[in-house]
Formats: structure tokens, C-alpha cells, sequence
């Protein structure tokens, strides 16, 4: 399955002009979203207010609304060019051959706190550490929230997380968790940043 944003991004990327109407999208439904520019910059302005959007109903309605924008698009992202873009077994085994370690971030890259079945949220997190496991040919304990942010992960999701026998897994809060704060260390909501040069030690160390 092509992850939802890489379909929404190239349906209006491609899209051949004028408006997407889709009332069903509170952030939208006063004011369709225009797509006379063909300039790149506007068209992918116009793909993350679309996405943004959509991260904020619900995952059913999100899940409806990808076959109608790529409907009034005309065009859908071909299978050929994301799965061109994508790991498969053989590389995700010779990765983990060069002692590199394979974490899980759910199979379809949904907003979590939008999910309301409980079975789609164990396919995305219990069965996607099965099944990169057997495909990794090694262990997945680590799993990265899809879209990270708080308001996109529900405590269902958390608690499905640790039942499915991660380890750990990261949000994307920003920051470190601090010398002082680690007997406060939830592992199932661990922050993260990027190792800029001027990174001190102490902090990697903390």
C-alpha cells in the first residue's frame, strides 16, 4: 500500500487544474482548495495544507477522502514509482548483516489518535512487528509514532506499543530527557533530536 501522504501529494501535484471540493474536510469545507498555479512551490504548499487537514478527522473519513481526491485529480500515484522507493527483504537482511538495527513506524502511516478500531491498530503495530521481523530476519523492539506529534498518538496506541512487545519507541517531541530526569524516563514516549556538530557530549551521555 502507498503511504497516504505520497498519494495526496502526487494526486495534487498532478492534478490538472482548478479546485478540489471535498466538504467533507472541516478546514476545507468553506473554501475548496484552489489549484490554478502550476508553479511547484504553490502546488506543494497546497499538498501539506491538504495533509494537515486531513490528519484531523477521522481516519475512516481520511481513508475515503484519498480515493476522492485522487478521483478528481484524474491520476493516482503509480505502483511502479513508490515501490521503486521502497526497502524490500533482501535489503532490509543485508542492512541488518551490517549490524544496522530495524525499527517499526506501523504499515500504513496513519494518525493513530484517529484510529477508533482497536484490530486496525494492531495491524499496525503488533502484526508490523511481526511481519518486519520475519522479513528482517532479526528482532524489531523500537517503534517510531507516525507524524510523532502528541495530538497524532492516543494512549491506545501506547498501550498497544508496549503489549506487542517493543522496547521502546519515540515521538517526535523535541529534546533531550535531561541528566536530572531519567528515573522519569518513559520509554514509550522517548523525545528525540538531531546530532548537530556542536552537540556536547554530556548530552548524548545524559
Amino acid at each position: 500500500i502507498a503511504p497516504w501522504v505520497d498519494r495526496v501529494a502526487y494526486a495534487v501535484l498532478h492534478h490538472p487544474g482548478g479546485v478540489l471540493d471535498l466538504p467533507d474536510l472541516p478546514d476545507l469545507a468553506d473554501a475548496p482548495l484552489r489549484l490554478d498555479s502550476r508553479a511547484d512551490a504553490d502546488r506543494r504548499a497546497a499538498a501539506r495544507r491538504l495533509t494537515q487537514a486531513l490528519k484531523a478527522v477521522p481516519w475512516t473519513t481520511a481513508c475515503r477522502l484519498f480515493d476522492e481526491i485522487e478521483r478528481q485529480a484524474g491520476t493516482a500515484l503509480p505502483d511502479a514509482l513508490w515501490q521503486a522507493q521502497t526497502l524490500r527483504e533482501e535489503h532490509l537482511r543485508a542492512l541488518v548483516s551490517q549490524g544496522m538495527e530495524i525499527g517499526a513506524h506501523s504499515e500504513s502511516h496513519c494518525v493513530m489518535s484517529r484510529v477508533s478500531d482497536v484490530r486496525q491498530l494492531h495491524r499496525e503495530i503488533a502484526q508490523c512487528r511481526h511481519e518486519l521481523t520475519e522479513m528482517a530476519g532479526a528482532p524489531v523492539t523500537a517503534f517510531a509514532y507516525p507524524h510523532g506529534e502528541r495530538d497524532f498518538i492516543s494512549d491506545a496506541a501506547v498501550r498497544m506499543v508496549q503489549e506487542a512487545g517493543y522496547d521502546f519507541a519515540t515521538t517526535a517531541a523535541w529534546g533531550d530527557h535531561g541528566v536530572n530526569r531519567v528515573s522519569r524516563l518513559d520509554p514509550f514516549s522517548m523525545r528525540r533530536f538531531l546530532p548537530w556538530p556542536t552537540l556536547q557530549l554530556s548530552v548524548l551521555k545524559a
